[in-house]
Formats: C-alpha cells, sequence, structure tokens
C-alpha cells in the first residue's frame, strides 16, 4: 500500500525536506487556484495562516511524542523529527483531496468559481448568492447530487486516511495489539482535535 509505505519512509528516514513541500503544498494549491480563477490573495492573512498551520504542525508532533511515551513506553521510538516528518503526510492527503474536489466541481459545473471570484468586496446574501449560481447553466440535479455525493465521499475517505496516519505512526513507534493501537489513535485522535481548536481560539486573539 502506498501509504502505508509513504508513513513508513517518513518515519524511518527523517526526510524533513521532503515534510516541508508536504505541509506547502495545501498553500501552494490554493494560491495556484486563487491565482487561476481570479480569487483575491491577501498575503499578510496568508502569511498568518502558513505561521499558524506551521504552529499547529509542531504542536501536534509534539502531542504525538508526549502520548507515544505514555501508552508505548520510554524506550518507544518517538523521536520527534521521525514523527514530524511521518505527521505531514497528512497535508498531502489534503492537498491531493482538495485538488480532485476542484477539479470535480469544475468538470461538472463550469463557471461556478469564476462567478464566485467575482462577488468578492461585495455585501452578498443567501438569496444573491443563489441568484448568481442560479445564473449559471447547472447540469441536471442528478448530476449535482453526484457532484454532492462524491465530492463527500473524498472528503470522508481523506478524514479516515488521516486518522490512518496516526495509527500507523503509533504502529511504527512500537508494535502492538490492534486494539492497542486503536485506543491509542482514538486517544491520540481526541486530544489533537482539542489542541487544535484551542491553539486556534489562543492564536485567534492575537491574530
Amino acid at each position: 500500500m502506498f501509504l502505508r509505505g509513504l508513513v513508513e519512509a517518513q518515519f524511518n528516514g527523517s526526510h524533513v525536506g521532503r515534510a516541508v513541500v508536504f505541509f506547502l503544498l495545501p498553500t501552494l494549491l490554493w494560491v495556484a487556484f486563487s491565482s487561476v480563477f481570479g480569487f483575491k490573495i491577501d498575503a499578510p492573512v496568508l502569511g498568518l495562516s502558513v505561521g499558524l498551520g506551521l504552529l499547529s504542525w509542531l504542536v501536534m508532533s509534539g502531542l504525538l511524542v508526549v502520548l507515544i511515551k505514555l501508552f508505548k513506553g520510554r524506550d518507544a521510538n518517538a523521536k520527534f523529527s521521525s514523527i514530524l516528518c511521518a505527521f505531514s503526510v497528512n497535508y498531502l492527503i489534503a492537498a491531493v483531496s482538495g485538488l480532485l474536489i476542484i477539479g470535480i466541481i469544475f468538470v461538472a459545473i463550469p463557471g461556478l468559481f469564476q462567478k464566485v471570484s467575482s462577488l468578492q468586496g461585495q455585501e452578498v446574501d443567501f438569496e444573491q448568492m443563489v441568484s448568481v449560481v442560479g445564473s449559471l447553466a447547472l447540469p441536471s440535479d442528478i448530476v449535482v447530487l453526484g457532484v454532492f455525493a462524491l465530492t463527500g465521499i473524498i472528503a470522508l475517505i481523506a478524514s479516515l486516511t488521516g486518522v490512518y496516519v496516526i495509527y500507523r505512526i503509533g504502529s511504527l513507534a512500537r508494535e502492538t495489539s490492534r486494539f492497542s493501537n486503536l485506543v491509542f489513535t482514538a486517544i491520540a485522535l481526541g486530544l489533537m482535535i482539542a489542541a487544535d481548536y484551542a491553539l486556534r481560539a489562543i492564536t485567534g486573539s492575537f491574530l
């Protein structure tokens, strides 16, 4: 399995350069998307977003180090650089899933992104947004529902794949029973979601 091998390679090899590339991919995708479809790029906001993302990456990796030491023992292979690099695969997953969703919407509903970008800087209410979307040559209802379903499935698969990355990191640190790894993953996921929420709340008060 490609994902399994990639996480293992990142964990064992500590490829920091590749990890940084993975981390930057979602941002680069957003910049490319905005440039192509005419969305405004606010450089200060973009820089703050990247900084917050970097801080989150470091905090989540550090949290995994602590949890692995607690669950797997002090002698578990929990090097910060290994976990940092392996966790970066999540950013690659986000970029690939985002690209697929953009591609599907672009092909299925031509002109949607251009229409939305033309509304930038305007105070648009829900009715006006519906009117703008309604002015497009939309495909049949079945196609639209198919687009929503397909993008939802891609988002779900991306989320589950991200959970697998955490599971795999725990397994690589020290192989234990599947049940033990699942418990570790569930607790790690819950604490990471809480930490991410707290981090955004704290940094949001300063940004």
